[in-house]
Formats: C-alpha cells, sequence, structure tokens
C-alpha cells in the first residue's frame, strides 16, 4: 500500500506521540516494522520537515572575482550545508 507523504507524516507524528515502542505500533497500525523505521529516519534526516522542492539555483559571481588565485566563495544552503567554492 503507497501512502502519501502528508500521510507518512502523520503516522510518525502519532508514532512519536504514542509512547509505544516501534514494533508495537507497527504492529497497532498495521504498518511493517521496516517501513515505519524507514519514514522515521527519514523523517529525522530533515529535522522532522517535510521535504522541500529541489531546484536549480544560477549563482554568478561578480566579474573578475575569481582573479586572484586563492580567492573562494561560500554558498549555504537552508539544510545547513555548505558549499566552498576555491577559483
Amino acid at each position: 500500500m503507497r501512502r502519501s507523504r502528508e500521510e507518512r507524516a502523520r503516522i510518525v507524528e502519532r508514532y512519536e506521540a504514542s509512547g509505544k515502542t516501534r514494533r508495537e505500533f507497527a504492529k497497532s497500525e498495521g504498518i511493517n516494522y521496516h517501513t515505519l523505521q524507514s519514514w522515521l529516519d527519514k523523517s529525522r534526516r530533515r529535522g522532522g520537515k517535510e521535504e522541500e522542492e529541489l531546484r536549480f539555483v544560477e549563482v554568478s559571481p561578480p566579474a573578475g572575482s575569481f582573479s586572484h588565485p586563492r580567492t573562494m566563495a561560500e554558498v549555504r544552503f537552508s539544510d545547513g550545508t555548505v558549499l566552498i567554492v576555491r577559483g
């Protein structure tokens, strides 16, 4: 049975409020234990937030800003990832 992202998020919230073990909760909800485990892992990796839509954004440094070999640029993403570009 496939469940929507919203439904999975509601189930994860119910589990966290239930006070039950993962096995107990999965059994009571009729969900495979490993499926619940996967949903919980994904939720925790996202900090409990719904996945954001991925999109590409073009980044252009000011002209001449990479003319010196030790010049660096830093791009910070909303999830805390930092991309460092050396040029």
